[in-house]
Parts: structure tokens; sequence; C-alpha cells
């Protein structure tokens, strides 16, 4: 199992042992993400993201350090709370965050197309994560359909996760790039929509162009 370590100093770590790691649930450019318990309050599910920097593992401990405090501060209903980080025994950076169980985007394809209303009110769930980064000037870096979680019949509303791994990882990332992301996500959900993204700029234009969407569906 893996072993989570003290943390490096300035970051705020989970203390030793405090996570049970459980499985791997997902893996990607920025690095591996475990489903893991508490030990302690209440024995909550989390999901732990090792991440995986392009350049040296110091380096991303100092980015994680300098982005924690603003991750933390992060509070929106479609996107998952960022809970703290620290470091592995090995000296790989990590990010705790809430544990959010259900399918994404990328794995419902093939399962056949949901009504039009609730892939509007996903694309506008998604932009609105975004418009909050946005407004506070963190950017996600990694909009993709695998970081789009769906909403289910227990919790109505999807998720964007992931969201500032992609920096730590040593990524340049940029709000116009996450725009341009946004984008696609919003034309493989709405395909039959395409003028929603036309000559669009920000996440909050895009997020607007979907709600007036959405009184006319």
């Amino acid at each position: 199992g893996l072993e989570i370590g003290e943390g490096a100093p300035g970051v705020a770590p989970a203390p030793p042992q405090e996570w049970q790691v459980l499985a791997l649930i997902g893996a990607g450019p920025n690095g591996r993400t475990y489903l893991a318990e508490q030990k302690t309050a209440g024995r909550r599910m989390v999901a732990v993201k090792i991440i995986d920097p392009l350049d040296s593992r110091e380096a991303a401990r100092d980015r994680l350090e300098a982005a924690l405090p603003r991750l933390t501060s992060i509070v929106h209903p479609n996107i998952p709370a960022v809970i703290g980080g620290g470091t592995t025994a090995e000296g790989a950076p990590y990010i705790v965050s809430e544990y959010v169980p259900g399918v994404s985007l990328e794995h419902a394809r093939g399962r056949g197309p949901r009504p039009l209303d609730e892939r509007i009110l996903t694309a506008r769930q998604v932009a609105a994560a975004l418009e909050y980064g946005h407004r506070r000037c963190v950017a996600h870096g990694h909009v993709v359909p695998a970081n789009v979680l769906l909403p289910r019949r227990d919790r109505p509303a999807a998720r964007l996760a992931d969201y500032g791994t992609a920096a730590i990882a040593g990524r340049g990332v940029t709000i116009e790039g996450d725009v341009r992301a946004l984008l696609e996500v919003v034309i493989e959900l709405l395909a039959e929509l395409p003028a929603l993204g036309e000559h669009a700029g920000s996440a909050s234009e895009i997020h607007e162009r979907l709600e007036a969407e959405a009184r006319r569906a």
C-alpha cells in the first residue's frame, strides 16, 4: 500500500498513517489518483492524487506549497473540495480531495445520449465551476471529459475534478487554455448546438449562453 509521509516544510500535510489507501481509481498525465479512507473524523472516503511533476519533486513541492491555500479556499458545488496535501514517504507531492463517486463524461461515451436538458445542465455546471475559479485567478489546467463527473440521482450536481494539479505538476496552464478546453467539452455534450461556442472568450460568457439555452430548452 501507499505510505503517506509527513510532508514538506510549509505544506499542510496529512498526519502519518491518517489515510488508508484502498485502490487506484485513475491515472493521467499529471499523476495517479487513489481511493483512500480517513481513519479519523468519521472514516470518510477521500481521493489522494499523487502528482507526477514534469521537472523535479522539489519544484513541485514548492508549487504545492504556494497553491494549496488557494485550492483549499475554493468552495463551490461543482468542484470537489481540496482537503489538504503533503508528500509521500518517497517525496512525491500529493493532494487530498473530497471523493466523488460516479461516472465521468469520458466513461459515459457509448452509453447512449442523455436528454438534452440534462446535458445542458451538466455543461452549465462545468462552466460555472471554471467561472468561479477564474474569478479567483486559478486556472484548472486539465479540463477534459475524464475530469467531468456526471450527476447521479443521489448527487444532482456535476463536478469538475482535478482542479489545480496540472499547475503543480509543472504544466503551463492558462485561463485561455481552460476556455478552449471547456468549449471542447461543451461541443461533446451538445453537438447539436454548435453555435454555443462561437467567439466565446471566457467561461463566464459560455455560462451565460448555456443559461439562455436552458431557458429555451
